[in-house]
């Protein structure tokens, strides 16, 4: 019998990372097409299946979209520089709240299960807030 293998991420170039990327991004949306490869090949390397994602998928309830979900995790993109202040990674937090709520509905009876398993990240390239 194998041992199995752990995966790791380095975190602190993916850090790196992020923010050279970021630094480019005039808006959400670049700051969304540049740090798309930089994730999904993080993802692709600890095992996560990224044809699974979804962009700019609405949630069942009030119909918002979210910018990118992989399975049991939700990431909304933000301008460059966006969670500066505790207004908003207050007002992100309760976005990523409603998201994952809304998003539990569509696993019917099973939608505390999955509440249990899902994260949301709200990340603007300078900072990274993770709600559960």
């Amino acid at each position: 019998m194998s041992k199995k293998e752990h995966w790791q991420i380095d975190t602190a170039k993916l850090a790196d990372e992020i923010v050279s990327s970021s630094r480019l991004a005039a808006s959400e949306e670049d700051l969304k097409m540049r740090l798309e490869p930089l994730l999904r090949r993080q993802f692709i390397q600890i095992g996560i299946d990224v044809e699974i994602a979804a962009y700019e998928k609405t949630t069942t309830v009030t119909k918002k979209r979210m910018d990118a979900v992989y399975g049991y995790v939700v990431i909304e993109y933000k301008a460059p520089g966006k969670l500066s202040s505790k207004k908003d990674i207050e007002n992100a937090k309760k976005q990523m709240q409603v998201y994952l709520e809304e998003e539990s509905h569509r696993h019917g009876p099973h939608h505390e299960d999955f509440l249990e398993k899902a994260v949301g990240v709200a990340i603007d390239g300078e900072r990274i807030i993770f709600a559960r």
